[in-house]
Order: C-alpha cells, then sequence, then structure tokens
C-alpha cells in the first residue's frame, strides 16, 4: 500500500509538468500532455517532442469507471510496437466484482526509445469510463545530434563533419544553407589561425635572434676582430685590465727556435669570416673567450 501512495505521489509531481520540461545538467525530462484529451485513441508521435535519442519513463493514468458491483470489467492501457507485433505497453486492471471509482496510477516502463511506441488507447470492456487522464514521462538529451544546438559540446567539430562531407569546406554553400553563417565563421577561424601561426612563428625567430645575440658576445663582430685599428682598441682594453692581461704576459715558455719551413709561392692569406661566423655560434668557444677577462 505504501508503495503504491508512493508512486500516485510521483505520479503527481510529474503530472503538475505537463508538457513544460526541466534541464539538467545532462537531460532535459518532460511530461506530455493528456493523450486522452479529445479521443481514447491517440497517435504518439504527435505528443512527443521531436527530439532524437527520447526515451519513454514511465506512464501515468487517471481515470474515473462507473458500474455496478455484479458488473465484469476491464479497463486496459497499451500503445502498439513501432514496426514490430504486439504492444510494447500493456496494463490491464480487473474491475470484476469491484464498485466502479477513480483510480490513479503510475507505471514505471523499461527505458526504450519513443520512436518504438505506437499509437495508444484506453478501452473497457464495461462499464462507462469519464474524467480520463494518459500520460508519458520521458527524457532526452539536447545534444543527442550535437550539429543541432550551438551550446553543445562538439558542435563545431559536427559542423566541420557536415562541411567536409558536403564538400563545402573550400565551396561557399549557397545562402540559404542552414549552416551558412557557420561557414563563414569557419572560414573567419581558418584565416585568424593561419595568421596567428604566422605571427607566433616570426616571434620564435625574433625571439631566437635576440636570444643568440645575448648568449654569444661577438656576434656580427668578426668584422671587428680582423680589423687592425680595432685589434689595437681590443688590446689596449685588455692591457688596461692588468689582473687579465698578467695572465698572459708573466708566462714563460721553454723551448728553441721554431723556424718556418713552409713556404708557399704567390698567392695570398684572407681573414676566413666563415670560421669566424661558426665560433661566433660556439658556445664552447664563446665560454672560452669570456674566460680570458674573468679576474
Amino acid at each position: 500500500m505504501i508503495r503504491q501512495l508512493q508512486l500516485v505521489l510521483l505520479g503527481l509531481v510529474l503530472c503538475s509538468l505537463c508538457s513544460y520540461s526541466l534541464s539538467s545538467e545532462e537531460l532535459t525530462y518532460g511530461t506530455t500532455a493528456n493523450a486522452a484529451r479529445d479521443s481514447r485513441h491517440w497517435v504518439m508521435q504527435q505528443l512527443l517532442p521531436d527530439q532524437t535519442g527520447l526515451e519513454i519513463l514511465a506512464v501515468r493514468h487517471r481515470y474515473t469507471i462507473t458500474k455496478d458491483r455484479e458488473e465484469d470489467a476491464t479497463v486496459t492501457i497499451a500503445n502498439k510496437r513501432v514496426d514490430g507485433e504486439g504492444n510494447i505497453f500493456e496494463k490491464t486492471h480487473d474491475w470484476n466484482g469491484i464498485d466502479g471509482s477513480t483510480k490513479v496510477g503510475f507505471d514505471v516502463v523499461p527505458t526504450s526509445l519513443g520512436s518504438m511506441w505506437g499509437d495508444g488507447s484506453i478501452t473497457t470492456t464495461g462499464g462507462e469510463l469519464s474524467d480520463i487522464t494518459v500520460q508519458y514521462s520521458y527524457q532526452f538529451d539536447p545534444c543527442f545530434i550535437p550539429l543541432s544546438n550551438p551550446s553543445c559540446d562538439g558542435y563545431k567539430d559536427a559542423v566541420y563533419q557536415y562541411l567536409l562531407d558536403n564538400n563545402l569546406l573550400n565551396t561557399e554553400p549557397p545562402l540559404d544553407d542552414p549552416y551558412y553563417s557557420e561557414w563563414l565563421q569557419y572560414q573567419a577561424d581558418q584565416e585568424e589561425e593561419e595568421d596567428l601561426e604566422v605571427a607566433e612563428e616570426e616571434e620564435k625567430e625574433e625571439e631566437k635572434e635576440v636570444t643568440t645575440e645575448q648568449v654569444l658576445s661577438i656576434t656580427g663582430k668578426a668584422a671587428e676582430v680582423v680589423n687592425t685599428v680595432k685589434q689595437q682598441a681590443m688590446l689596449d682594453a685588455l692591457i688596461g685590465n692588468t689582473t687579465a692581461f698578467d695572465a698572459y704576459s708573466t708566462i714563460q715558455l721553454d723551448g728553441g727556435v721554431y723556424k718556418e719551413i713552409l713556404v708557399m709561392d704567390g698567392g695570398e692569406f684572407k681573414d676566413n669570416f666563415r670560421a669566424f661566423r661558426e665560433m661566433s655560434s660556439s658556445s664552447s668557444f664563446n665560454t672560452m673567450f669570456k674566460s680570458q677577462f674573468e679576474n
């Protein structure tokens, strides 16, 4: 008895929603209008929202049967199965040997797609029915098809797939295409992404150049190093730092006289600027070069 009261109360709560719905974080729940308002036979697809993936959760009913105790009667609520035999839902109430009364019930059903529910009806084998209400509780994922709503996760990917499937990525669709504005946005996003990638690459190159100049102190100074005037200025600066210069001037090397025996006829020796550039990009060379000036 307690269980029946709980079901009735739950049915009343869902009934209060009627054709309205309320949304959770992922699913939308709702209840149809009264299927038996105008007739004892009804078309389900005219009751349910046009939502792909919609599922039926329960059937709520309320009716009054007028009959004598001695009169036999049964009341059956049923829905046909689409593309199949028999009924997908059927509930029969036995009123044999019972006085007529008002009945309220709420039947939870195995979750199934609303598209499988065919035409519904409420019939009786005796007595008279009145004040009939039959409603269906349902749920659906509003983003079952991500392309249906821009707020759905995966909408952008779904639009891309739509454009790809219809060969519209690089071809302008007609103005009446339902996703024409999305195509324009896609083109704008592509241009923005390409511009951003180019800007990032340029920024990386600039950072790389600045970093090289900062780390390699003689970058771009090869011409100055081989210039005699610059050499003398560098030497004067080195001599001014006696501590660093003493490391060179106080060293004595033991040995005899080394005579040059290699003779080359003609030509001249030119400064190897390429070698200077390669040395300027060597961290080991730079470390060795700067160590000469450290105390």
